[in-house]
């Protein structure tokens, strides 16, 4: 059995949004008050084709670019067959949010969970899920995992677009367990 005192407890750390841009970064949301975050992405929008993805960024504020992300995803789509794809050699982990349609309409939302950013002695890893509308298509879903196959110490996230992000909106969360 379990009394109140060993609940674990979201909190919300920090919220924030963009309009209008083609690279979207929050820093200084992961510290070692936590282990766990959760990061909501509330709205996205985009304006021009998107291509894109999720970068972390370290605690010298540079966004790590390298090709050690790996990441892995299973996409249901109500327009077409499923999708599995994955790599093992990224510069950044793919399919965060975001679709090839240029409609404004077109949107998509998804919870991410982030584990040991800021724990130098481990990788950093996520897993995620999103949904997405894309207009004249239908709606799909995608569940994710990914890593940051080096110990940086991660502070924030970064996420990018070649095309225009008309808008975007995040929450913050740390998962804190109370004894």
């Amino acid at each position: 059995l379990w009394s109140k005192t060993d609940m674990s407890n979201l909190r919300l750390i920090s919220e924030s949004s963009g309009s209008s841009l083609s690279s979207y970064s929050v820093q200084d949301v992961f510290s070692s008050d936590y282990d766990i975050y959760q990061i909501e992405i509330t709205e996205f929008q985009q304006t021009a084709t998107f291509s894109g993805g999720m970068r972390f960024i370290n605690s010298s504020g540079s966004v790590i670019s390298s090709s050690d992300y790996a990441w892995a995803r299973h996409s249901l789509r109500s327009y077409g067959s499923f999708i599995d794809d994955k790599s093992t050699s990224d510069s950044d982990i793919q399919y965060i949010v975001g679709s090839t349609s240029s409609s404004p309409l077109s949107s998509t939302g998804a919870s991410i969970w982030i584990f040991n950013p800021t724990n130098t002695s481990f990788y950093t890893y996520m897993i995620f899920q999103n949904t997405n509308w894309l207009v004249g298509n239908g709606i799909a879903g995608s569940k994710a995992i990914a890593v940051l196959k080096t110990t940086a110490s991660i502070t924030g996230f970064n996420i990018y677009s070649t095309g225009t992000m008309g808008s975007i909106k995040t929450k913050h969360y740390g998962l804190r367990v109370d004894s």
